[in-house]
């Protein structure tokens, strides 16, 4: 299907412009005006917080300001400090649960950037629980695609020297490949949210294809890229300005501080936790545009790569149960099919073959 983005209305007259299908730029801009929004903004905002008051605050302290150095005795050692198995598993915890909510926000975004529907906010989480395993197939198969390269590397590690020596090619050319597979996920991971919150993919179709949209087409990507960072960056500038205006009015206001009578611990915790949702707004529409302005890229190199237009998305409609008429049989034993009488009429029912005779 040819891109024509001047739809002639009229005899002979230009009546209407389809500037998302001239300018396809124009969707990061949908996307950016759709972000901010109040719910899921604050909505993040406070999953953010939560996270930050439940172990993120540690887990930022020790990682960030660290350098990966190697792995000794299933304990990542780190600059100066130890990532304990209690941290992986908060790491892990916070992937399965930030995938949920964001394939939740992919879905939302999906409906409001392709058509004039609404997709609230209970639609989408029962949307999330329904694809949220196919999400996690899509998001491991690149990491179990890596470990399948890694492993031959490890097992050549306990061969003879002379053995790995001559083998050398096999592990550069296996680690090549994982680390293109790991480049891949953490570039494309987004898109393969918005696959299956578009287009209801299994976990390998929406690996494949944010894979395929990614690598096929790596300038336009890099392009959008670059477009939606600055656009996000003016986003988040508004909201810390935002962010800063509700702190100032607190602060004059005297409800930034915690009252000495309640200085508790846990009211203390309940005091610093409203006040971090304050503070982590700005993060908290990061989060929303950026998965918004990932899926309206996936509209976009969906449009480019398999020429799919952008209104198109997988609804979900109610399951209807269908039932099969009735078959009987004639005189001659061929089967007939009974044909279904309206309720309400005067008439008794009667089968298909009463009726022929």
């Amino acid at each position: 299907m040819p891109i024509k983005p001047l739809k002639d209305l009229g005899a002979g007259t230009l009546r209407h412009i389809d500037w998302q299908e001239l300018l396809p730029a124009v969707t990061l801009l949908r996307a950016l005006a759709q972000s901010f929004r109040l719910l899921p903004v604050l909505g993040f905002s406070l999953l953010l917080s939560l996270w930050f008051h439940l172990g993120g605050e540690a887990l930022i302290g020790s990682v960030f300001p660290a350098v990966f150095r190697f792995v000794r005795g299933g304990v990542l050692v780190l600059d100066g400090w130890e990532l304990s198995p209690k941290s992986i598993g908060f790491i892990a915890l916070s992937v399965l649960f930030g995938a949920f909510f964001l394939l939740a926000l992919a879905r939302g975004a999906a409906v409001r950037l392709a058509s004039t529907e609404r997709s609230g906010m209970f639609r989408s989480l029962r949307f999330a629980a329904r694809h949220y395993f196919p999400l996690l197939g899509g998001l491991f198969i690149p990491i179990f695609l890596c470990a399948l390269c890694l492993f031959p590397c490890w097992l050549l590690g306990w061969c003879p020297s002379w053995l790995e020596a001559l083998c050398v090619p096999i592990p550069v050319v296996l680690t090549i490949v994982a680390a293109l597979i790991l480049f891949g996920l953490a570039l494309a991971s987004p898109m393969t949210i918005a696959s299956v919150a578009v287009d209801r993919c299994d976990g390998f179709d929406a690996f494949s294809r944010s894979f395929a949209y990614l690598f096929r087409n790596p300038v336009h990507y890099l392009f959008y890229v670059l477009i939606l960072t600055g656009l996000g960056y003016l986003g988040v500038c508004v909201l810390m300005r935002f962010a800063y205006l509700v702190g100032a009015l607190l602060m004059l206001l005297g409800a930034d501080g915690c009252p000495s009578m309640f200085d508790a611990t846990v009211v203390r915790h309940w005091h610093d936790f409203w006040l971090d949702t304050v503070r982590f707004l700005p993060f908290g529409f990061a989060v929303v545009y950026f998965q918004t302005a990932f899926t309206a890229l996936y509209y976009m190199l969906r449009r480019l790569t398999d020429d799919v237009p952008f209104d198109q998305f997988a609804r979900e409609h109610a399951k209807e149960k269908q039932t099969l008429p009735p078959i009987t049989t004639d005189q001659q034993g061929a089967p007939v099919m009974v044909e279904p009488t309206p309720t309400g009429a005067g008439e008794s029912s009667t089968s298909a073959e009463e009726n022929r005779r």
